[in-house]
Formats: structure tokens, sequence, C-alpha cells
């Protein structure tokens, strides 16, 4: 894998898939832990491809990343989620995103 401007790059398919799962699952973290008004700053900051990760959330990427895979190693894991989701992966990969963000949605409309 190879970065450009900073940010992880593949070309490889399969995998293209599987980093927009941990890159949103990422960015849920980022949201939860430091809220919107962070993220929209840190959005305005990269605006113009630089990422500013350091100006917006006060810590560089690999901190955030840390503390990130801290956050999720402290969470009990949900086998059966976890289950359903590597079957959504193994049974069509550029689908499987597609399906789990449509089922997450719903999910959330449903106990509004």
């Amino acid at each position: 894998m190879t970065t450009e401007k900073g940010v992880p790059v593949t070309r490889d398919r399969p995998r293209q898939h599987i980093m927009y799962a941990e890159s949103a699952a990422f960015g849920e973290y980022l949201l939860q832990t430091y809220g919107a008004a962070k993220m929209k700053r840190f959005w305005e900051l990269s605006s113009g491809g630089q990422r500013s990760w350091a100006e917006a959330f006060g810590a560089s990427l690999p901190q955030l990343e840390s503390a990130w895979l801290q956050a999720m190693d402290a969470k009990p894991a949900d086998k059966q989620r976890i289950s359903y989701l590597q079957g959504l992966f193994d049974q069509n990969p550029p689908q499987a995103c597609t399906v789990a963000q449509r089922q997450a949605w719903q999910g959330r409309r449903g106990r509004r």
C-alpha cells in the first residue's frame, strides 16, 4: 500500500472495500469522541488537500489511530455482528459496504 498526500491508497479492489469500512469506523470514532464542531473544522482545514489532524483534533494521525484502536479493543466484541459483516465481505466484497450501510441506516430509522 502506498500513500498520497499522507492518505493510505491501494489499487487492490477487495482491500479498498475493507479500507472503506475501516475509514467509516474511524470517522465514527472521531465524531463520537471529538464532536461535530471538530470534524467540521478538520473538513475546513483539509479543503486544500493537507490533512490538519493535529490542528483540528490536537493529536497526530498515528496518535488518533492508536487511541481509536485502543477504544475498539476496550469494547466487547459483538461476535454475531462480526460474523454477519464478514459474511457480507465473503459473499460480495464490492457490495458489502453498501449493504451494511443501508441496513445500519434502516436500523437507525427504526429506533427513532
